[in-house]
């Protein structure tokens, strides 16, 4: 049942009707501010039948129009690969280029983790020859850096293909 919805629904409603607060509208239909405060933020799901008969008539709605509401299938959530979030939470989060560029690449989950690792592949390695040469750096001036600074995290290369 879609409680989201009909959240949705009954403030647009009461709006319609010229009640802006929902505590007028309390008082001109009859139901409790409480109630109608669960029911506009989707708190719970088990209002009995006669209180959201109620509801549906202070509403001004056709019968059934309210179960139909509720019957309404709730929209798919979006995969996390499919928001800019999503790719960030998998690239490095400065980024913002590569994130909106894979963002909006227009494809599937699998072909977009995939580049994604690939992308990783690749900035492992940039790491990788960053600090060696740093280490490297560090030694000339007769500090201590270890030989092998940065093992590989990354078991695929640079096609994306597991090694």
């Amino acid at each position: 049942m879609n409680w989201k919805l009909l959240a949705q629904k009954v403030v647009e409603r009461r709006v319609q009707l010229g009640h802006p607060t929902r505590d007028k509208f309390a008082e001109a239909s009859g139901l409790s501010a409480r109630l109608l405060q669960d029911i506009e933020k989707a708190k719970r799901a088990n209002y009995d039948a006669v209180t959201l008969a109620r509801l549906e008539k202070a509403l001004q709605w056709a019968e059934g129009r309210l179960q139909a509401i509720l019957a309404t299938p709730e929209p798919e959530k979006p995969s996390e690969l499919q928001t800019p979030e999503g790719v960030a939470r998998y690239l490095y989060r400065d980024d913002l280029v590569l994130v909106a560029l894979i963002h909006r690449a227009g494809l599937n989950d699998v072909d977009l983790f995939k580049l994604i690792l690939r992308v990783r592949a690749i900035r492992e390695r940039q790491n990788a020859e960053l600090l060696d040469l740093l280490a490297g750096e560090i030694r000339k001036l007769g500090g201590f850096a270890p030989e092998q600074v940065y093992p590989p995290t990354w078991l695929i290369d640079d096609e994306g293909e597991m090694m």
